[in-house]
C-alpha cells in the first residue's frame, strides 16, 4: 500500500439530515484529508442530499444499506474505502490514526473499536462484551460492525463486495472479506450512536448477534455445499 493513501470515504443515508452534517463537519476537520466523500442516498424525503452536497458527490440508490454500500464502493477510486455510518462522530485526528493503524498492521479489511458518543451505563457495558469478543475471535471468527469498516480498494473488488440479501451485510462483508485478506480490530476508537439500543431495547440489540452469527454461518454452510456439489 502506498504511504499516502487515497482514502474514499463511503456514507449510505437515509433520512439522516440530523446527523450527516455533524458527520461530515468532523470529516472536515480531520487532519487526515479524504480523497474523496461519497454519499449514497437511499430516497431521503428530508434535506440529507441537500446538506451533503456542498462537500459530498451524492449518489441515489434503491433503499437497503448494504446496496448502497455496494454501490459506493464500486464508485469509489481510493486505495482505502472507508465505510461510516450517518451517525459516527470523528475526533479531529480519527482517520489519520485509523490509515496508520491499518498500514502497521499490514491488513487489508478491518474494524476499530466502537464506543457509544453518550450513553447509559448498560449500553456501555454492551459495546465493552462487543469490543473484547471482536478482539478475542478476530482470527477465528472476523466480525466487525457497520459504523466503521476500513478495505482496500483491491480487496473489495476481489471479494465482490457487500451482499444485498441479508441484514447482517456488514457482518458478512467482513468475513467473506477476510478469506481473501489479511482481517485485523484496530487500537482506534470510533464513536457511535446508540439510537438502535434506545430504540428497539437494549437486551434486544445485544441478542440479535447470536442470531446473525447463526444466519450467516448457515447461508455460508449452503454455500459451500453448493460449491462442492458443483465441483464433483
Amino acid at each position: 500500500m502506498k504511504n499516502n493513501p487515497r482514502v474514499s470515504v463511503i456514507i449510505p443515508t437515509l433520512e439522516e439530515e440530523r446527523f450527516l452534517p455533524l458527520l461530515l463537519a468532523d470529516l472536515c476537520a480531520q487532519t487526515f484529508e479524504p480523497y474523496e466523500i461519497i454519499v449514497v442516498d437511499g430516497g431521503s424525503r428530508d434535506r440529507t442530499r441537500e446538506v451533503a452536497t456542498p462537500v459530498a458527490q451524492v449518489v441515489e440508490h434503491v433503499p437497503g444499506v448494504g446496496g448502497q454500500r455496494q454501490r459506493g464502493g464500486e464508485r469509489a477510486t481510493g486505495d482505502v474505502l472507508v465505510f461510516f455510518d450517518a451517525d459516527v462522530r470523528l475526533a479531529p485526528n480519527t482517520l489519520r490514526q485509523l490509515i496508520r493503524s491499518f498500514q502497521e498492521k499490514r491488513c487489508e479489511v478491518a474494524c476499530p473499536r466502537y464506543w457509544p458518543v453518550s450513553s447509559t451505563r448498560a449500553i456501555r457495558a454492551v459495546f465493552v462484551f462487543f469490543n473484547v469478543m471482536f478482539w478475542l475471535l478476530q482470527k477465528v471468527v472476523p466480525s466487525g460492525a457497520g459504523p466503521c469498516i476500513l478495505v482496500t480498494r483491491s480487496l473489495f473488488q476481489q471479494s465482490g463486495g457487500f451482499r444485498t440479501d441479508t441484514t447482517y451485510d456488514d457482518i458478512a462483508f467482513v468475513r467473506r472479506a477476510a478469506r481473501f485478506g489479511s482481517f485485523s480490530i484496530l487500537p482506534v476508537v470510533v464513536r457511535v450512536s446508540d439510537r438502535r439500543f434506545r430504540r428497539e431495547g437494549t437486551a434486544w440489540v445485544f441478542c440479535t448477534y447470536p442470531v446473525s452469527y447463526t444466519h450467516l454461518r448457515a447461508h455460508e454452510t449452503k454455500a459451500n455445499l453448493v460449491c462442492r456439489l458443483l465441483l464433483e
